[in-house]
């Protein structure tokens, strides 16, 4: 359960940047992440991050999603499975992968 809950709050904190100033934040691979601006454009390849975003009101900041994302009809559909450059052609200053993608496909988190 608190494997659950730890990444929920760490997400709703790097969601809260965008009404903050800089944050500094450790993730679950104890590095240090500093970030000095509001996320604009967030690519979410996990529908429950997706869920997320849009109940904090942050539906206009996402430019793409998973294939699984029914909520999001208009916008863009990505895969963790596609080729980087087409994420990176969309360009997000946040992706939100599931903890189990980075550990699978660490390729792409590079």
């Amino acid at each position: 359960m608190l494997c659950r809950i730890v990444p929920f709050f760490v997400l709703v904190l790097l969601l809260s940047l965008s009404t903050a100033r800089a944050a500094t934040v450790s993730d679950s691979e104890r590095r240090t992440l500093v970030f000095d601006r509001p996320f604009t454009r967030i690519v979410s390849l996990y529908p429950a991050h997706t869920a997320n975003l849009l109940r904090l009101g942050l539906d206009g900041e996402i430019v793409a999603c998973s294939p699984g994302d029914h909520q999001l009809t208009e916008r863009p559909r990505v895969q963790f499975q596609d080729d980087p450059e087409r994420i990176l052609a969309l360009k997000p200053d946040l992706v939100l992968i599931r903890p189990m993608i980075s550990r699978g496909y660490p390729n792409l988190v590079r």
